[in-house]
Formats: C-alpha cells, sequence, structure tokens
C-alpha cells in the first residue's frame, strides 16, 4: 500500500550548522538565515533512508519551516542532492508560528493520519507532537530548540 512519509528539511535532510549564527544569541536574521541554505550540506544518511522509502513506492512530501521566499533556492538544493519528494510544504513569508502548531496545522488540514506512514524529524518539539497524533516519528538527531 503506498502510504506518505512526511520529512522535515533543516537539521534532518540539511545541516545548518553554518547557518546557525544568524539565529542564536540574540541574533535574529532570518533573511540570512533563509538566504544561506543553499550552501547547507546533506545529511547522507537520512537522505539515502528517505531514497530507500521512496523506492518501496511511497510518497515523500517535504514539511519545512523554511520560508516560501526560499522555494526556488529549496527545490534547487533538493535537485542537487538528489532528495526524492512529491510535495514541497512551506511556511507563509510572515508567518511566525512555532514549528509543532504550523506542521500540526497542516497535517491536520491536508492529511488523513491512516495514510502516513512515518514521520522523520529532529525537533523534539514537532516529534512530541506527531507523536501525540499517533505517528511513528523517526527523531534523526537530538533537536532540544
Amino acid at each position: 500500500m503506498r502510504r506518505i512519509v512526511l520529512c522535515d528539511l533543516d537539521g534532518t535532510l540539511a545541516n545548518v550548522d553554518h547557518r546557525l549564527h544568524h539565529i542564536k544569541d540574540g541574533n535574529n536574521d532570518w533573511d540570512a538565515f533563509f538566504g544561506t541554505s543553499s550552501a547547507d550540506t546533506p545529511i547522507e544518511p537520512v537522505i539515502e533512508m528517505v531514497r530507500a522509502l521512496a523506492a518501496a513506492g511511497h510518497a515523500i512530501h517535504i514539511l519545512s519551516g523554511r520560508r516560501e521566499d526560499a522555494r526556488a533556492d529549496t527545490e534547487e538544493w533538493l535537485a542537487r542532492h538528489e532528495v526524492p519528494y512529491e510535495r514541497l510544504v512551506m511556511r507563509g513569508l510572515h508567518d511566525h508560528t512555532p514549528d509543532d502548531d504550523l506542521k500540526r496545522g497542516w497535517v491536520e488540514a491536508d492529511y488523513d493520519l491512516g495514510e502516513i506512514l512515518l514521520a522523520v524529524e529532529d525537533r523534539n518539539m514537532v516529534v512530541n507532537m506527531y507523536r501525540a497524533l499517533g505517528l511513528v516519528c523517526v527523531q534523526v538527531a537530538p533537536g532540544g530548540f
């Protein structure tokens, strides 16, 4: 049966360590944070897992907290690193909703929970939200931020 895999991007598929300084220690330069995303390095083990899930026939839907104005760079990055996906959902330009609430809203509005095989995520609060919905969630890194 074809099912959906929900997958995060930043910190899950893409290593964002090189740009975290833009939003840490009192910095709030989200334009610079998102504007340097094309230089992210791939997190290969997670990308390999996503490729295997896609090869098994599952639909990969990327739910990203990145702003919509980063879509072109994001799509180029995904293509360059050969990340298979059927759908890319991104936050609105002026949407500051916390990631767990943002993704819960997307899931509740757009999906039947029974069609979701699993979620792949790094942030604790989003992992906890998926699990509270009764979904299996693979947490790929500690994400206490």
